[in-house]
């Protein structure tokens, strides 16, 4: 069977006598401030996560609530709270602005665990705390939807793993051990100030 030759070469580009792909766009420097605010942000919203964990005993002497209550609390309460506004939040992110649908879900989750610290009895701590994953599912939705935005695809993959790291560098920072040396650090810090200032 006689083959084709008419047909044109294929080159490391595409076919012979089509321009070259054009080179990847590299994000602004306001595009890496702003994967470094939310990723801040993803980092606080795993740590604010581990904190029942931490102080669970305190809780449970101050609130009178049993093992079985404290971890439907943190464990199926949150999660189906989460899970269920997720997906109206990534809606309304796709609607609206993103930027001020993440604002109001930091603002409604860091109210909600001040609410959380003020909380006298079960049931005010169990509506503070789901109150809290209300605001915690708003941020994830918007995040990836303004790092999409800001970065090129060429560039996205790179933006989407440094993102993802967050939750790891969260649930680190708040193991107790960790958590207490950043704690001391913190009080020594704050020590040396005083003695400076005297």
């Amino acid at each position: 069977m006689a083959t084709d030759t008419s047909a044109s070469p294929i080159g490391p580009h595409g076919k012979a006598g089509e321009p070259p792909a054009p080179p990847l766009v590299q994000p602004s420097p306001r595009a890496w401030i702003a994967l470094a605010m939310l990723f801040v942000v993803y980092v606080l919203n795993f740590l604010s996560r581990q904190l029942p964990g931490i102080l669970a005993k305190p809780i449970q002497d101050s609130l009178h609530v049993s093992d079985g209550q404290l971890g439907r609390i943190g464990g199926l309460y949150f999660a189906l709270f989460y899970c269920c506004i997720s997906i109206p939040v990534g809606w309304l992110a796709d609607k609206t602005s993103r930027a001020k649908v993440l604002a109001a879900a930091c603002a409604i989750w860091s109210a909600a665990t001040m609410c959380c610290g003020g909380a006298a009895n079960f049931l005010q701590f169990a509506v503070a705390y789901m109150t809290v994953g209300f605001g915690e599912a708003g941020g994830v939705p918007p995040s990836y939807s303004i790092i999409s935005d800001y970065f090129p695809p060429g560039r996205r993959g790179r933006a989407l793993g440094l993102y993802n790291i967050g939750p790891p560098v969260g649930a680190a920072l708040g193991s107790p051990s960790v958590l207490q040396s950043l704690l001391l650090s913190a009080g020594a810090m704050h020590l040396s100030c005083l003695g400076r200032s005297a």
